[in-house]
């Protein structure tokens, strides 16, 4: 009996590396088939990827170039080499820099949150008085971020009431809510 077993499982083994080595010949067959169609497929793939990744860099950079221009705008309307760059880099906001600079009230009322957004990128340490000023401004864009970041220096400061107080004008759908959320639970327990 022990023997008989023995044969069986020899013949089961057998078996199994004869289905491996038979699918494996089929694959080999399918391969050396389609072996050049396989490899222009990855080829394509390989150059889609890497003409991805090289057009999102051009236009990250692009976009880098064209904001830093834009905020030399704002600040020297008779800048001509930025104006250049972003003539280069970004017709939309050239337009937008042309209409400023022809002095078009509509269009220097509907870019006034652009000033505001330019001051706010180039002062980065903002004290209490400045963020206070910006707030008064009903058009800010950044209000609940100033709003929050208000908060933030007053608990720095110690000033957890005022820092509660100034977490209460955050509103529940603000992109900010949730790290409001996070301040307000760490000022419950102060």
């Amino acid at each position: 009996m022990n023997l008989k077993e023995n044969v069986d499982y020899i013949k089961h083994e057998m078996g199994t590396q004869e289905e491996f080595l038979s699918g494996f010949f089929k694959l080999e067959k399918y391969y050396k088939k389609y072996k050049n169609f396989l490899f222009i497929i990855a080829g394509v793939v390989v150059v889609l990827f890497l003409g991805n990744i090289v057009a999102n860099y051009i236009k990250d950079e692009n976009t880098k170039k064209a904001n830093i221009a834009f905020n030399k705008l704002l600040i020297d309307k008779n800048d001509k080499e930025a104006l250049a760059t972003l003539k280069e880099t970004n017709n939309l906001l050239y337009n937008i820099a042309q209409y400023q600079q022809d002095k078009s009230t509509k269009i220097n009322d509907e870019l006034q949150f652009l000033k505001q957004l330019a001051l706010y990128s180039s002062q980065s340490n903002l004290d209490l008085e400045q963020i206070d000023k910006l707030l008064k401004d009903e058009n800010l864009l950044l209000k609940d971020y100033l709003q929050f970041r208000k908060a933030l220096i007053l608990t720095k400061n110690g000033e957890f009431k005022k820092a509660k107080t100034a977490m209460k004008f955050i509103p529940k759908d603000s992109p900010v809510a949730e790290l409001s959320v996070l301040l307000s639970h760490y000022l419950s327990t102060k």
